[in-house]
């Protein structure tokens, strides 16, 4: 056993531990060409389509209306 082995390449972050190294470059290829294949994000509208005082002033409505029916 290689105790010391094990240890510095713990240390290094190169223990591989059995993984198949040829498996994991064929990954990150696959990740690299699915994010090539990515669409551009959506651009957001410069304004949203209810104002905050639209919101606020139908939520005072309900509550007044819920008020006066209780």
């Amino acid at each position: 056993m290689s105790h010391g082995y094990d240890r510095a390449a713990l240390c290094r972050g190169t223990m591989t531990s059995g993984m198949n190294l040829a498996q994991v470059a064929a990954a990150r290829a696959r990740l690299a060409e699915l994010g090539e294949d990515l669409p551009a994000p959506a651009v957001m509208a410069a304004e949203p389509v209810v104002s905050v005082r639209v919101c606020v002033l139908a939520g005072l409505l309900a509550g007044a209306l819920v008020w006066l029916v209780r």
